[in-house]
């Protein structure tokens, strides 16, 4: 049986219950991120189960969660209180409990209401994504520039996700025949079929598909253009780590469909 998570004022887990669920999140350490999965939660801190991650009790890790049914990215400050391997899969996966160090009053209403609802609810806790998250989410990429392709391909990965690129319009469409997509990653300039027509083409083809576009500007004109096409964000060269990190964290690994957040 899995401890129970020490929350900063001592409250007991009488009165901070744990919830299952099943939903992903990043954890940051030292610039470097990973993919783990949250397996329950409490407003006081939650357990996950991560591949890659060993970690040490009392270790930092900012967290970086999108709670089911919800539009927020929420960023959060915790620390390692326990460890423990994976029960059916012990040389395979370690789990570890995090506390909270400080959440704000939007995280914790959200999880507030997300354990409320989920120990009034008899039916598991739907993960964000339509089928198991545990298959990995599929990505095209197009671009004919070939650092934006490795820049972003490498965030991607760190996502967990896996990546197919074309560098034209026509490509793109061939992949998209072929494959099932989480989510398209389109500039803008594309030699031969322009990106927008390629995101109206790909929304056509695929209702359900995300579409993030890429550009070098993002004026008031060319954000509503981007949309009519049917684009659902937009990010903007220069990259914003930090804005692209929270714009794949949100259509890549997320099948709810939160309204577009255009860059500052």
């Amino acid at each position: 049986m899995e401890a129970s998570i020490e929350t900063t004022d001592t409250t007991t887990e009488r009165r901070h219950p744990r919830v299952e669920a099943d939903f992903p999140v990043l954890l940051e350490h030292r610039g470097s991120w990973l993919l783990g999965q949250v397996r329950n939660i409490s407003v006081g801190g939650l357990f996950v189960r991560c591949d890659e991650s060993r970690p040490e009790p009392g270790q930092p890790f900012g967290l970086m969660f999108q709670i089911p049914d919800r539009p927020q990215v929420f960023y959060l400050a915790s620390e390692v209180v326990w460890i423990g391997h994976d029960v059916v899969r012990p040389d395979h996966r370690l789990s570890f409990g995090l506390r909270f160090v400080r959440p704000n009053d939007d995280a914790t209403l959200a999880i507030e209401r997300l354990v409320t609802a989920r120990r009034e609810s008899e039916g598991p806790l739907e993960p964000p994504i339509g089928r198991s998250y545990r298959r990995r989410p599929r990505v095209l990429l197009v671009d004919d520039e070939a650092p934006t392709v490795r820049s972003l391909s490498r965030i991607l990965i760190k996502l967990g996700c896996s990546v197919d690129s074309a560098r034209d319009g026509t490509a793109a469409l061939r992949l998209l025949e072929r494959n099932q997509y989480t989510l398209a990653i389109v500039d803008v300039v594309l030699p031969g079929l322009d990106g927008m027509s390629l995101t109206a083409r790909m929304r056509e083809q695929k209702p359900d598909l995300r579409v993030v576009v890429i550009s070098g500007h993002a004026g008031e004109e060319f954000l509503d253009e981007a949309f009519r096409a049917g684009a659902d964000d937009v990010l903007c060269k220069p990259f914003d780590l930090e804005h692209v990190r929270h714009v794949l964290m949100r259509y890549a690994c997320s099948a709810t469909a939160p309204q577009p957040v255009s860059q500052a």
